[in-house]
């Protein structure tokens, strides 16, 4: 496949995540929500996980140098 056709599927794939959003509202009688409101309880939800993956890093880093 050449470059110019991952381009366009590149594309398309970013346009098709984007009207996932504006038009996310299709969804509201499936999960009670739409994908904007998701996305968001998605990033709540990951951020406690996210601050110990980078608490264990910054300790793993700080016992690699003593």
């Amino acid at each position: 496949m050449n470059a110019t056709a991952k381009v366009i599927i590149g594309i398309i794939v970013a346009l098709a995540g984007v009207a996932w959003y504006i038009w996310g509202g299709v969804f509201s009688p499936y999960i009670g929500m739409n994908s904007l409101q998701a996305l968001g309880v998605i990033l709540a939800g990951s951020f406690g996980i996210f601050l110990i993956l980078v608490g264990l890093l910054v300790a793993w880093l700080a016992w690699e140098e003593r």
